[in-house]
């Protein structure tokens, strides 16, 4: 979502699709900094996760069966793949044209 989003342009739908009058309150500058640094963020407090729940488990830290193992997180993951893999079309197929998708995101590339 996040590669769209930067596709889009940050400051584009920033402006135009959520500071909009009617909003409730308005998102700053600070937001697109926010959206680009978020897989940092994550890949940091992940890998800081990793180290914590391996020294908590230190024999046997891949078991799926513990509560705090990097095997939970893992078969996790892999679960959550598997059903984004196996939802997609049914999802994409449920998708209507708004704001970022069909001829009006064309459309606007093109300014």
């Amino acid at each position: 979502m996040q590669i769209y989003l930067i596709k889009y342009g940050l400051n584009e739908l920033r402006t135009k699709s959520i500071n909009i009058p009617t909003a409730d309150f308005k998102v700053g500058k600070w937001w697109p900094v926010c959206i680009r640094l978020f897989p940092v963020l994550f890949i940091l407090i992940l890998g800081w996760w990793v180290k914590q729940a391996i020294s908590w488990y230190p024999d046997n830290w891949w078991n799926p069966l513990e509560t705090f193992s990097v095997g939970t997180i893992v078969i996790q993951w892999i679960a959550l793949i598997i059903f984004a893999l196996l939802t997609q079309n049914y999802l994409a197929k449920a998708i209507v044209d708004g704001p970022m998708t069909g001829s009006s995101f064309k459309d606007s590339n093109r300014n």
